[in-house]
């Protein structure tokens, strides 16, 4: 598998453990996609929510050399979304937000021992979090990863 590939499967292998038999607040890691989160919630086979979607988002970083290994740098957005009546959206939205971050938080400026192994360290941005509205059904939350994975010279 290359690199760039392995750093995307093992952020969605560690997104897909936050259930609550391993004492998160949501079963949000049952149902984890990567894409755009647009073009899941337009399928005609929508997501039981909670949901999480793995997007991907342009890097302000450019690639770099050292010795014989490129880092190229990698950002994605991380959009955790839950469908509930609109008086009671803060709480749900509330409980997604605190098991992205501790799903994720663990690895912020370090390696974890779920990364990959040509993963660079991986950058944690702040939550932010969206009621409803504007024809979407859905509360979410997002946060931005930054990371890198690391290609060796043939």
């Amino acid at each position: 598998m290359n690199p760039i590939t392995a750093v995307r499967e093992a952020l969605l292998a560690r997104l897909r453990t936050i259930n609550q038999s391993a004492g998160y607040f949501t079963n949000a890691g049952g149902v984890v996609s990567t894409g755009w989160f647009e073009e899941v919630v337009a399928a005609s086979d929508k997501p039981s929510t909670p949901f999480i979607v793995l997007q991907p988002h342009a890097s302000e970083e450019s690639p770099s050399a050292a010795a014989d290994t490129l880092r190229v740098p990698l950002a994605f957005r991380v959009i955790g979304a839950v469908q509930t009546p609109v008086a009671d959206y803060q709480n749900a939205l509330d409980e997604l937000t605190c098991d992205l971050v501790r799903c994720l938080f663990p690895a912020h400026g370090s390696r974890s021992q779920w990364a990959a192994a040509d993963m660079g360290r991986l950058s944690v941005g702040s939550p932010q979090q969206f009621p409803p509205g504007d024809g979407l059904s859905y509360s979410t939350v997002a946060i931005s990863l930054t990371t890198s994975a690391l290609l060796h010279e043939v």
